[in-house]
């Protein structure tokens, strides 16, 4: 007697866990035998569900036999039923039940072999077209068929991130919590202003970290760079790796045990001098902070007093791209008609990251500051892009009418090529 099957004809099944409906192409014949793949959505709740294909007459499904099935046994989303029509009993019969001895319902396949059209094949003979959409690919073993999209483009783990430091990301399927361990591929749109949030579809904003746990600093982010995190169960990791670098102003004694040191920013050796500056200009030199810190003072020295009754005040600015951008702290003022050393006690925590140290004064008078020496003085700002005998940048500088310090550094600041004050802060922690 000749037996009509079509193996590897697919189909994605439609209609209800319990009423289940398919379309094939070509449209299938009901004869005795005929079988046919069909990949589930959901699993069945009742004991007695019906199959029709392309319009047919819905007809019972059953175990291989005639029993009635069990809830679940057709298993949920992805997996590949596979159903021989019975022409004596009009009926389907489910050949792969849950638990079956042949796994997902085909025996006599070996590891990475699939049914491919009409025959058996292995993964590694399909036409490099067809990935990754095998609207033929019936079953590979121990993988059903619906799964190996996601496996193989990823499109389970990436997303474009919407937002500006508090980041959300949706994903396609949908996690229902988050669990230790994973990882996922985000781009991120804008640069961070603070220390970023990573919220996945809604599951609750977590703090972004580096490598070392340290949060990470204004501008660490690339704006449309793709990132890597991790969840350890607290925090999302970022395993872009750059916070594990250390450099010399990673190293910077904290407290006056033993003996007190302060730190400005960077220079090469301790060749000072001293120098007049004028009123209303808002000036910021970069100053480097390699890992978590925090600041109990921050002050300077004058060494020829200015008008009586002014003040010179002074702050720290966060960076955007090698300027000074938001302010962290305006630490208040120290007397700029008095020739000492002042300082102003604070309590200010830094993450690593590039900072601006600021000071603007009132004085009519030009007030000399200690400085160090131009040739003291490496540059994080390098030079002019007309080359030449242009000085290396020191810092930069904004015209602004004396003030409390603005919550964002004036735009379009000019890069200062000459020695300028020493402002210097000393680390508690």
């Amino acid at each position: 007697m000749a037996l009509t099957i079509n193996l590897g004809l697919t189909a994605d099944a439609t209609g209800t866990a319990n009423a289940i409906t398919a379309t094939y192409s070509p449209a299938p014949t009901l004869v005795d035998k005929k079988i046919l793949f069909l990949v589930s959505v959901s699993p069945n709740t009742s004991t007695a569900p019906t199959f029709s294909p392309n319009g047919l007459t819905a007809r019972p499904i059953v175990k291989n036999g005639g029993a009635l099935l069990s809830s679940g046994d057709i298993v949920g989303l992805g997996h590949v039923v596979i159903l021989e029509y019975n022409l004596a009993n009009t009926r389907w019969e489910l050949l792969n039940p849950r638990g079956s001895s042949s796994g997902s319902g085909i025996s006599g396949l070996t590891t990475n072999e699939l049914v491919y059209g009409n025959s058996a094949t292995t993964i590694a003979s399909l036409p490099v077209a067809t990935y990754p959409s095998l609207t033929e690919l019936s079953y590979v073993k121990g993988l059903p068929s619906a799964i190996s999209p996601y496996i193989q483009n990823g499109t389970d783990k990436y997303a474009v991130a919407t937002g500006t430091d508090t980041y959300l990301a949706t994903l396609s399927p949908v996690p229902t919590a988050y669990a230790t361990g994973q990882s996922f591929w985000i781009k991120i749109p804008n640069t961070n202003t603070t220390t970023p949030t990573l919220n996945i579809n809604s599951l609750g904003a977590k703090t972004i970290k580096g490598a070392n746990g340290v949060a990470l600093p204004v501008g660490f982010f690339t704006a449309g760079g793709n990132y890597d995190f991790v969840y350890d169960g607290t925090d999302f990791i970022c395993q872009a790796g750059l916070m594990d670098r250390k450099d010399v102003s990673y190293y910077k004694k904290t407290g006056a045990t033993t003996y007190e040191r302060w730190y400005s920013y960077n220079t090469t050796n301790l060749a000072v001098t001293t120098g007049a500056f004028a009123k209303d200009l808002l000036r910021a030199m970069p100053f480097v902070v390699s890992k978590t810190i925090t600041i109990d003072r921050i002050g300077m020295e004058i060494t020829v007093a200015g008008t009586a009754a002014s003040v010179v005040r002074m702050g720290i600015y966060a960076d955007l791209n090698n300027v000074p951008n938001a302010l962290v702290l305006d630490a208040g003022t120290i007397a700029g008609d008095s020739a000492t050393v002042q300082s102003i006690t604070i309590n200010q925590t830094l993450t690593p990251g590039l900072y601006w140290l600021t000071y603007i004064h009132n004085s009519t008078a030009s007030i000399t500051f200690r400085i160090f020496a131009i040739g003291a003085t490496p540059s994080v700002l390098g030079i002019d892009s007309a080359f030449g005998a242009t000085p290396i940048g020191i810092g930069v500088q904004s015209t602004l009418v004396y003030t409390t310090l603005p919550n964002t550094f004036t735009a379009t600041p000019t890069v200062l090529t000459a020695a300028q004050p020493i402002i210097a802060v000393r680390l508690s922690s």
